[in-house]
């Protein structure tokens, strides 16, 4: 059982580098410019840093929190519903950036639009999976192995 949440761990440090870099990719940086302002830089570290004690939270909920006897999705809880929200919110940002940086670069606008396209269909699938498992689903069918 330990090694499951040290695996879970790393997807959970595996999943916000990987945020992390998108939105940097979408804020432009290292495509049209080399630098962030220092109040993007500051938003972008505490939203981050929020994101990954959200997934850290939901960990440990779903370690010392869920009873076994119960078929539970481990996100069908508070910090659950708290990391789908940051995804959500992560996502609109991403869009945001994604806007401007292609309004100011429009040479970029190829990059920019598969770079859109691709990453709005991975950055839905957590919370649309999610919300299907937790509301459509009958409690049988997410059971854990």
């Amino acid at each position: 059982k330990p090694l499951r949440y040290i695996g879970k761990g790393a997807g959970i440090l595996a999943e916000t580098l990987f945020i992390l870099l998108l939105i940097l990719l979408s804020k432009g940086w290292t495509v049209v410019r080399g630098r962030l302002s220092t109040q993007g830089t500051m938003i972008l570290s505490a939203s981050i840093t929020f994101y990954f004690v959200a997934q850290v939270v939901a960990l440990f909920w779903e370690a010392y929190m869920f009873d076994p006897g119960e078929v539970l999705y481990e996100f069908e809880s508070l910090p659950g519903y708290a990391v789908m929200a940051c995804i959500t919110v992560m996502w609109i940002w991403f869009c945001t950036c994604n806007f401007h940086t292609l309004k100011l670069y429009p040479d970029k606008g190829r990059f920019y639009a598969m770079f859109f396209v691709s990453y709005t269909i991975w950055f839905l699938a957590k919370p649309i999976t999610v919300m299907i498992a937790s509301f459509l689903l009958a409690d049988y069918y997410r059971e854990k192995a």
